[in-house]
């Protein structure tokens, strides 16, 4: 389908309106009339939706297609209108959700979840387990230097008065 503006809508339903006068009203007539609403204003607007007069006696067929013809004047005129003042309808585009399916979308978000969880929680306990090996190593490490420290005091010789006494004499 070529785009369609506003103006080339509007000179379409004059046309129709035009078409309406020469040739009356129709079930041809009206078939296009459907078409060009749907088209120009959708198809859950009050121009597409009303009826032309279905539920009315009329005394005569004459009298019938009389009444439609005005009827059917009245609706062009009031899209016209419509048409000037909003614009042409733009149907709604899909979102991805609603066409995919429910079905399907819940399906691929379940395996996701379940199949991420583990990776996630291994990721996750990952930095947290490498921080805590080093805080332990760290702590071992320097527990173990002061070990080292204590251990290399309590093994160095203390010196005693007798020590003194010997490297006093040694030095006479």
């Amino acid at each position: 389908m070529l785009p369609m503006n506003k103006e080339k809508a509007i000179q379409l339903l004059k046309a129709h309106l035009d078409k309406l006068e020469r040739e009356g009203f129709s079930d041809s007539w009206q078939v296009s009339y459907y078409e060009y609403v749907k088209r120009f204003c959708g198809v859950d607007s009050m121009f597409y939706t009303t009826t032309f007069n279905p539920n009315v006696r009329y005394n005569s067929v004459t009298q019938e297609l009389a009444i439609k013809k005005i009827s059917a004047r009245e609706l062009i005129n009031s899209a016209i209108n419509h048409i000037n003042e909003f614009g042409l309808y733009k149907k709604p585009k899909n979102p991805f959700i609603k066409s995919v399916g429910g079905a399907a979308l819940w399906s691929a978000l379940g395996v996701s979840i379940f199949a991420g969880l583990p990776y996630a929680y291994y990721l996750g306990g990952k930095d947290e387990k490498e921080s805590s090996k080093k805080q332990i190593k760290k702590e071992m490490r320097d527990s173990m230097q002061l070990l080292k420290n204590r251990i290399l005091l309590l093994t160095q010789p203390t010196k005693t008065e007798s020590d003194e006494d010997s490297n006093n004499l040694k030095g006479r």
